[in-house]
């Protein structure tokens, strides 16, 4: 919670410059500016590490507290360094650029930024276009009949398939899986800050191996860790319902927890 007030207050800041007039700076601008404070860590750390740990301490700040142990066990290397505050920074930037531009995948491009000049394995994904995602989104879904719907991404690497989807219609329930953990954070992030619905999963959709996942913005606004047995993708069962027969019963259970 701490990373997240804070980030609040970064970007309240920026915001109100934006409401002004005052300041203008587009997503390419805020990926540059992302990508230059990320470079403060890597005289001492590696890449992937910092970004695993922004992803991880992000996503504990989503969770209304629930995990306030993996936001100090992320943040701990840092701890005793002037890079302490570049959390809340990176994480106000994230925010104010999908105000500007919602479901844009600013995570993924900065990813991508990162992969080119990292040696690391870890660094291995490229993400289609996202205008291309948009075009395919455009002809597999239509707006004004696609409502209450489960669109499911089996390989969804940082989420901008589901981001696309979300921007023709945010009413739908989005389910994305993918073998990377890293691409499972970065997808559980974009669709939560943009307040998607749905569920990621850390799986291989082929051999139905689950090894983490987050539901978004189910019952309570915000990101939770889920179980095997409360992944709709692994059970493979009400994913392939229409999304109001989940919604159904996640009401049906919320119902059972407070009675």
């Amino acid at each position: 919670m701490l990373l997240l007030t804070a980030a609040q207050e970064n970007c309240f800041q920026v915001n109100y410059l934006f409401h002004f007039k005052f300041f203008y700076m587009p997503t390419t601008m805020f990926i540059t500016k992302f990508e230059k404070i990320l470079e403060k860590f890597i005289y001492k750390f590696d890449y992937h590490r910092v970004f695993d740990d922004f992803l991880t301490a992000c996503i504990a700040a989503y969770s209304g507290g629930k995990y306030e142990d993996d936001y100090f066990k992320a943040i701990e290397p840092y701890r005793n360094t002037d890079l302490i505050t570049a959390f809340p920074e990176l994480l106000s930037l994230l925010v104010c650029a999908n105000i500007e531009n919602p479901y844009t995948d600013i995570l993924g491009e900065v990813y991508m930024s990162i992969a080119s000049r990292s040696k690391s394995k870890h660094f291995g994904q490229f993400f289609t276009p996202e205008h291309i995602c948009y075009f395919m989104a455009q002809i597999s879904m239509d707006e004004t009949i696609t409502n209450g719907k489960t669109i499911l991404d089996p390989a969804c690497g940082s989420g901008r398939m589901l981001l696309s989807g979300a921007k023709l219609n945010h009413t739908n329930f989005f389910f994305g899986a993918d073998l990377d953990p890293i691409c499972t954070k970065m997808t559980a992030l974009n669709l939560s800050v943009n307040g998607i619905r749905g569920e990621v999963s850390c799986m291989d959709s082929l051999m139905n191996k689950w090894f983490f996942g987050y539901q978004l913005n189910i019952n309570t606004p915000g990101i939770t860790k889920i179980e095997p047995d409360d992944s709709f993708i692994y059970l493979r069962r009400e994913v392939l319902q229409p999304a109001q027969a989940i919604q159904k019963i996640q009401m049906e259970q919320l119902e059972l927890q407070l009675f």
